[in-house]
């Protein structure tokens, strides 16, 4: 007997695979068996203990009890959850998998489309159903009825071996998937495919000897989820546009549309008359404004059958999304659409307490007779697993059709969301209610593009409580010998470049940016943490007067590129008498009488501005005041901190699935208000009222509703709208139930893999591997002669470029770093030593530390070459690497490290 070395019986096992796998190409497993990058691996001599293992472990497998449930773990696990965001893939969990499934295929159904598919848990579900409904099917005719089309080769990958499972003895098992852009994939377009039409019922061209073209069939069902990517993120919006035209005659798509609106559009172009299409989709077109036209289509080209809201659970553990299942049929009849029966239906439980374990005997029995109940359901009802609200589509349209234009019907918040009080306010309140719009305007707060320029933290006082001999060491002079007026000057702290500036205190405002800043409900500018840098003066002018400010300017130019953000950028005007710079907010940012944070959770408070007359962030709305109710100010005020209000913001607002509602302009303007004239009579006790409210602190929902000035204002205004007491408990009991389902649901995921902020070292290893290509400057200066410099942390001047040559004629060039009193010079032999010193300096930092420079000429100036052309190619690149992983590391920094591998 031959004893053999590990490495040679791994070399052979291998040897032997590849012969196999070869044999199993010839029978159409090539998606799963061809080589791949991996196959050309090799392995050290440690790593085959662990090799062992794993086959170990992967031959105890039973790969017929691989189900759909482990193909999406596969793809959740290893694939990075940005990329998954990104392509807007989640993996759907298996309960409301089939209940679309049971909703959308019965026992005449043939043909089904996932135009996303994923790893394939629709379709695998699909073929488990088309199974329950015929027995005899065979899986080689199963796999050519269901098509699956995705943009991601992996999920192809594991929706082709999913499918091709279900079945391993058969031979011809090649799954329809195909891997292309949906928005490429044409209605009726013939696709490549290994595909023998067993069943005989598809168009097909022979194109060789394993492939044929197959034309894409009309679909009996179309189910999914479709790709979750919010709208300033859709690659290609035009392409998409197109689509909805030629395949539907729309001639325009509000441009805020998610990607869904799209997609769900596409594949209705392939479904049949008649057929069903159902989608676990993103519930925000219930509410917001592009969700406008999507709900406009589906009444002009479905009957919409069912929307269903799980009010306990998430769907995704990898989405920050609250999802709906949507259930619908194509008809082309409008008689038939507009007497169609709507259910929206509130499910209370979890759904595997309705329709049972995926794995139970029972199962598809459970969830076709669960999905039958709720389909015939035609008037309102209420248990303890559910809450049906219905209406005809007919009602839908007439209910949010205003002068012949439909507007949005806001589905979710009146039927989904809405408790039976918020009918019977609107139903008693008649037109004492009216929009907020009406009364206020609504302005956006400052969206700058770049907060750590624009937004700094004034330092001065601090600057003042020095002690003298802190004071020179600060500032190297006395400060009774220091030339500046700490009254015309800030000493302001930069986040964008970690350093304090003297700039002039002119330019700054106060900025109100958080509601933590404001004491009780009204602002209190000692709270404030930023000043906002508002300058309407070009560079060119602040340049001229020698102003401090210019330099900060210069700096975030230079080193951050900061004028070619594309938010600051757009700002950019060169018309003659309308110029303006890229750091110029504006001459007329508003500022309001009161302050409205855009989202809201469990606390919430109308912040009173008139008094101070602050600026304040993006995250808050300008609340002005229109002229002819100006002298109801402090009754709108407390309209606005009224429960009622706040209950209707939640109700009707975007939902976040970390819990929080997220408030849009459009929504402010919409809400309704009881009419401020009507509450004139009660301005004594308003006002008491208005003087409680603002003297203490809000709390959560769940304690102000106990607040005494709370419920006297709330009682109020039911009193004047014609509701009673026992109406305003009601509506704290609803509001408070709200806000805890809301925090319920959040929580009823765990998000994995989310998008955590790495640390710098994390940072620093993931530019490594993906910038391979910037040379470290350690390796361009080894073998070369050179010399060790340190480079103090001062401020230098560098010799005029006049006087840079490599004939001076003492041989010696000094670079000068002083600050105040300190001052010390540093020698170099040659001009390509200060050219090379000077990059490091100036554009990459390099200060307090040594350094070690080539003492030849030639070499510092090849040098040079590379480490310049290496941070003008890939400095930006990497910048926007660590912008997209949210690392809150400083580009140059990292570059620094990158190349020299030293702490700075």
């Amino acid at each position: 007997m031959v004893l053999r070395e590990p490495w040679e019986m791994f070399y052979q096992i291998a040897a032997s695979r590849n012969v196999v796998f070869r044999g199993a190409l010839k029978h159409d497993y090539e998606s799963i068996f061809k080589e791949t990058v991996l196959d050309e691996f090799t392995y050290p001599q440690k790593y085959l203990l662990e090799l062992r293992r794993n086959v170990k472990q992967i031959s105890n497998l039973q790969f017929y009890d691989l189900n759909s449930d482990i193909m999406g773990s596969i793809y959740n696990t290893l694939i990075e959850n940005q990329e998954q965001h990104d392509r807007g893939q989640h993996f759907t969990n298996t309960n409301e998998v089939d209940i679309v499934n049971a909703f959308c295929i019965n026992k005449e159904t043939k043909t089904v489309l996932d135009s996303g598919c994923g790893a394939g848990t629709f379709l695998v579900r699909a073929y488990a159903f088309m199974k329950h409904f015929n027995k005899k099917a065979k899986h080689i005719e199963l796999l050519e009825r269901l098509w699956g089309i995705d943009i991601a080769p992996f999920p192809v990958f594991l929706a082709s071996m999913n499918l091709s499972l279900l079945d391993i003895k058969e031979i011809d098992n090649y799954p329809a998937i195909i891997n292309k852009d949906f928005a490429d994939v044409k209605t009726k377009s013939y696709h490549d495919l290994i595909f023998h039409n067993h069943t005989s019922e598809f168009e097909i061209k022979k194109k060789d000897e394993k492939f044929n073209s197959v034309r894409i069939p009309q679909f009996d069902a179309c189910i999914g989820n479709p790709p979750y990517i919010r709208q300033e993120l859709v690659d290609n919006k035009a392409a998409w546009s197109n689509l909805a035209n030629s395949e539907h005659g729309l001639k325009k798509i509000n441009q805020q549309s998610d990607l869904y609106v799209y997609y769900l559009m596409h594949t209705a172009a392939f479904l049949k008359e008649g057929g069903r299409l159902g989608y676990v989709i993103s519930s925000s077109w219930l509410d917001v404004a592009f969700g406008t036209g999507l709900q406009k289509f589906l009444l002009d080209n479905f009957k919409i059958i069912a929307v269903i809201d799980n009010q306990k659970m998430r769907s995704f553990e990898t989405a920050s999304i609250n999802t709906v299942i949507l259930i619908l049929e194509k008809c082309s009849d409008r008689e038939d659409r507009q007497s169609n029966i709507v259910r929206f239906v509130r499910i209370y439980k979890d759904y595997k307490d309705l329709i049972g374990a995926n794995d139970s005997e029972n199962r598809f029995e459970t969830v076709i007779k669960f999905t039958s109940q709720l389909e015939k359901t035609n008037k309102t009802v209420k248990n303890e697993d559910y809450f049906v609200t219905v209406r005809t589509q007919k009602q839908l349209e007439e209910e949010s059709t205003t002068d012949g234009k439909y507007d949005n019907g806001n589905w979710g918040a009146k039927y989904l969301r809405s408790p039976e009080i918020y009918n019977r306010i609107i139903d008693n309140a008649g037109n004492k209610l009216i929009p907020l719009r009406n009364v206020v305007d609504v302005f956006y707060g400052i969206k700058s593009g770049a907060n750590d320029f624009f937004y700094v933290i004034d330092d001065t006082d601090e600057v003042k409580k020095l002690s003298d001999d802190e004071y020179k060491l600060q500032f190297g002079f006395e400060r009774s010998k220091h030339k500046i007026s700490w009254e015309k000057f800030g000493w302001y702290y930069s986040e964008l470049t970690k350093n304090h500036h003297l700039m002039e205190r002119i330019y700054f405002q106060p900025l109100f940016k958080s509601q933590k800043e404001a004491k009780n409900l009204e602002v209190d500018k000692k709270n404030l943490h930023y000043q906002v840098l508002i300058c309407n003066e070009s560079l060119a002018t602040l340049k001229k007067y020698n102003t401090k400010i210019a330099k900060y300017i210069e700096i975030a130019e230079k080193q951050f590129d900061l004028h070619n953000n594309p938010t600051n950028a757009q700002r950019i005007s060169n018309v003659k008498g309308n110029e303006r710079d890229w750091f110029n907010l504006g001459k007329d940012l508003p500022v309001g009488d009161f302050i409205f944070p855009s989202k809201i959770h469990e606390k919430y408070g109308l912040i009173d501005n008139r008094k101070s007359k602050v600026f304040c962030d993006k995250v808050n709305y300008n609340i002005s005041i229109k002229k002819g109710y100006s002298k109801y100010a402090e009754i709108i005020f407390l309209i606005m901190n009224s429960t009622f209000f706040r209950f209707l913001l939640e109700l009707f607002a975007r939902q976040m699935g970390e819990g929080l509602t997220d408030i849009d302009v459009v929504v402010v303007d919409n809400t309704v208000v009881i009419d401020p004239e009507l509450l004139k009579p009660y301005e004594k006790e308003l006002k008491e009222i208005y003087k409680s409210l603002r003297s203490r602190e809000q709390e959560t929902i769940y304690k102000e509703v106990k607040q005494k000035d709370r419920r006297k204002l709330d009682t109020i205004i039911f009193e004047i709208l014609g509701l009673k007491a026992k109406d305003v408990d009601e509506l704290y009991k609803e509001a408070s139930e709200l806000r805890l389902n809301r925090n319920e649901k959040a929580g009823s995921v765990t998000t994995i893999k989310s998008k955590q902020k790495p640390d710098y070292e994390t940072s620093l290893k993931l530019i490594q591997e993906r910038f391979p290509e910037v040379r470290s400057y350690t390796s361009l200066i080894e073998n070369k002669e050179t010399e060790e410099f340190n480079i103090p942390n001062l401020p230098a001047k560098f010799p005029k470029d006049s006087y840079i040559s490599e004939t001076n004629f003492f041989n010696t060039y000094n670079v000068y770093f002083k600050e105040g009193n300190k001052q010390t010079a540093v020698s170099l032999k040659n001009g390509s030593q200060v050219k090379l010193l000077k990059f490091f300096y100036d554009e990459l930092e390099v200060k307090g530390t040594k350094l070690l420079l080539p003492v030849n000429p030639a070499d510092c100036e090849n040098t040079f070459k590379v480490l310049y052309k290496d941070f003008k190619d890939f400095g930006t690149q990497i910048k926007k690497v660590l912008k997209s992983i949210r690392s809150t590391a400083s580009y140059l920094a990292i570059y620094r490290d990158l190349i020299l591998k030293i702490d700075l």
